[in-house]
């Protein structure tokens, strides 16, 4: 595997092949034109923010930098850190910017969250760095030390060195509210990004963190679980087998057409059908207004269909047996 190029952003992040041609082609030239065109491309692959370390690799001279910082060519972000004086940083402009301002650091806790799409950023970005300590925050970056990632905790997105969604919610448990925690979980969910059982395993592994924080993340994980979230259909169909002997009556018939519907639990002696609401198998709004459609269409046809969560159905089994027996002691047989 090739030596990491001194130029690049981070050593998991390889230059992009049109910046690594243009290095190649001028060498460590550092007259006017080349330099510009230099700035412009590390500019263009970097969503705006260029670093003095970059520049000076790619053979820039430091007055040549100075000149164009003078000119307002260059602004400063952070220390060592630029943008173009014409270009405004969105918001992956900063991230990148926050990247190159703290060598061979990571996106992490809800930073990395926010950039894996679940949301939990905001405030001051965090970043890690392998070690112990000596690395001081500043006003607008948190920078923790850690001895516990691992190389399979790391990867990179959109460009970036981060950590892998289960760290990042892991280290996150530490600054965010349970609300934030929840949220991220569930955007997670949303996107089938989560695993539960990496989360888990990630946690194993940092158990000598302060306990608020595990304590904090092993309630949001607890409630996630329990509202029905990475349940499976076997989860479900198992658990409808033992409400139907808790009630009393026979085994539904599963995966049932009734005129054309499917019906995820039917009785068809007793015109009784149950439809299994979750995450797992309705995430969307698209589905949720079919769904509804679905239960007139079957009321239509003179069949009765209770809508459950998934959840009730695994973890609240006999308060669906209570409600199928009152249903069905008012109810007489098809």
């Amino acid at each position: 595997m090739a030596a990491p190029h001194p130029a690049q952003l981070h050593p998991l992040v390889p230059l992009p092949a049109e910046l690594r041609a243009l290095l190649d082609a001028h060498g460590s030239e550092s007259h006017e034109a080349p330099t510009d065109r230099l700035v412009s491309a590390f500019a263009q692959a970097q969503h705006g923010a260029v670093s003095r370390r970059q520049l000076l690799a790619a053979g820039v001279a430091p007055a040549a930098i100075t000149r164009r910082i003078a000119r307002g060519q260059l602004v400063q972000r952070y220390r060592g850190v630029y943008a173009p004086g014409h270009l405004h940083l969105d918001r992956h402009g900063h991230r990148t910017a926050t990247t190159l301002a703290v060598p061979n650091a990571l996106l992490t806790h809800g930073s990395s969250t926010e950039l894996h799409g679940c949301g939990g950023g905001g405030g001051r970005w965090h970043v890690t760095v392998a070690g112990n300590g000596g690395r001081r925050s500043t006003p607008r970056i948190v920078i923790h030390t850690s001895t516990t990632i691992r190389p399979r905790d790391v990867t990179v997105v959109a460009g970036l060195p981060t950590t892998t969604l289960a760290r990042a919610i892991v280290d996150a448990a530490s600054h965010l509210r349970p609300k934030q925690m929840a949220n991220v979980l569930a955007r997670a969910e949303r996107a089938s990004l989560l695993d539960i059982a990496e989360v888990h395993e990630v946690m194993r592994g940092v158990r000598y963190r302060p306990t608020a924080a595990h304590a904090l993340l092993t309630a949001a994980v607890g409630e996630h679980i329990r509202l029905g979230a990475q349940l499976t259909r076997s989860d479900v169909e198992g658990a409808l087998r033992d409400i139907a002997v808790a009630a009393g009556i026979p085994p539904p018939r599963l995966n049932r057409m009734v005129g054309g519907d499917e019906v995820d639990a039917l009785w068809p002696e007793f015109r009784l059908g149950i439809e299994v609401d979750s995450w797992e198998f309705h995430r969307d709004r698209r589905s949720f207004v079919a769904d509804r459609a679905k239960l007139r269409r079957l009321y239509l046809q003179g069949l009765t269909v209770l809508p459950f969560a998934a959840s009730d159905i695994v973890h609240r089994p006999g308060e669906v047996a209570d409600q199928l027996r009152a249903l069905l002691a008012h109810s007489r047989p098809a």
